[in-house]
């Protein structure tokens, strides 16, 4: 059991990141609260635990609360609670609750794009995802302010998912 309170990056996991084909991690009896990823070159990815790349997480009874990632300028916000990218990952008997994936203001539709995507989990890039006995409550996922979609991004500063957001 652990408690990991208000931490930061810029980049990937606010205070947990596996990566890499055969990293494996057990996470269990946890708390992860009020932490941040943001301001890598592509924004946040995953406020509370990133899973990335060939990777294995379970997570169990455990706690994520007010996680946040934020994107830079224009940047995307991925992943407020978790971010689970090319990888596996089991959730159970778990709560993700105010978690917030927030899009980077500003966006241009271009090379930017200011997309909020996955207030409690982004599950995305061919990644599996199990979900069971868990609660998601309360998590958001926000676009970016005073961004200009394009015809070939038209949810530039847009959101999906607040609670979990599943994208091929």
């Amino acid at each position: 059991s652990a408690t990991w309170p208000a931490g930061g990056v810029d980049g990937n996991g606010g205070v947990l990141d596996n990566e890499g084909t055969g990293a494996t991690m057990t996470l269990s009896n946890s708390l992860l609260l009020d932490n941040e990823s943001g301001g890598g070159p592509d924004g946040g990815a995953g406020g509370g635990l990133m899973n990335y790349s060939g990777s294995t997480v379970t997570v169990l009874n455990s706690t994520f609360i007010g996680n946040l990632s934020a994107g830079n300028t224009g940047g995307v916000g991925n992943g407020g609670g978790i971010e689970n990218q090319s990888a596996a990952m089991t959730v159970c008997n778990s709560m993700l609750i105010g978690n917030q994936s927030i899009g980077g203001a500003g966006a241009d539709g271009v090379s930017t794009l200011g997309e909020g995507l996955g207030g409690g989990i982004m599950n995305v890039n061919g990644a599996t995802l199990t979900v069971s006995n868990s609660t998601l409550n309360g998590n958001q996922a926000i676009g970016g302010a005073n961004s200009t979609p394009s015809p070939a991004n038209l949810v530039t500063g847009g959101a999906l998912g607040g609670g979990i957001e599943n994208l091929a």
